[in-house]
């Protein structure tokens, strides 16, 4: 899973990145009964909101926390919170700067 994010990132393939962050959420939310909310669990199911996210995970303590989607598209950000505001969550908007980079730990 790490290898096929890590493979996402460097040809900045938002459409394999989004589906890389899916697969891990899958995984991590079969470790605990509760730990994605389903409130959280609507929203990924939601057709509109599938349209315009190419993959989202919970991140945080469980039960709660922040979901990260990665937009399709930059357009949708507007469809996306739209979405995620009649859910009854809080929009968090954020950007990356610079773009996500890779850097050798090994020197």
């Amino acid at each position: 899973l790490q290898a096929d994010g890590i493979k996402a990132v460097d040809p900045a393939d938002p459409e394999a990145l989004g589906r890389a962050v899916s697969a891990e959420w899958r995984i991590r939310r079969t470790l605990a009964e509760g730990v994605s909310p389903r409130k959280v669990e609507d929203v990924l199911l939601d057709r509109r909101f599938r349209r315009v996210v190419s993959g989202a995970k919970l991140c945080g303590a469980g039960n709660g926390g922040m979901l990260f989607g990665m937009l399709r598209d930059p357009a949708d950000r507007a469809a996306a919170e739209s979405i995620l505001q009649a859910a009854g969550m809080t929009v968090m908007p954020f950007r990356l700067s610079g773009g996500l980079r890779f850097e050798d730990s090994d020197g």
